[in-house]
């Protein structure tokens, strides 16, 4: 059996365990109300906090996304063609 502490060690040891509760209290209560903040902005912003339908929408996006640079891809490749048929009807000198 291990030896029994001192009143004033089992105070302070009690002190620390407190003051460490009370502090990570604090750091969950920050941290619920960033969670609040940061839901109400996507609620804001995407329509839903949801993560799954947020997901959803990021998905889509990227896809959008991809199609308009292929798009746009396309575009230049026909731009470049173009020209080249230009350049080399009309050499320069």
């Amino acid at each position: 059996m291990p030896d029994i502490q001192e009143l004033d060690v089992l105070r302070s040891r009690y002190d620390k365990l407190a003051a460490q509760r009370n502090a990570a209290e604090a750091l969950l209560d920050n941290a619920k109300k960033e969670l609040a903040k940061l839901e109400a902005e996507a609620k804001e912003t995407y329509g839903t906090s949801d993560l799954a339908e947020l997901e959803a929408q990021l998905a889509k996006m990227e896809h959008e996304n991809l199609e308009k640079r292929r798009a746009y891809q396309q575009q230049l490749d026909t731009i470049e063609e173009k020209l080249k048929e230009v350049e080399e009807k009309f050499p320069k000198e």
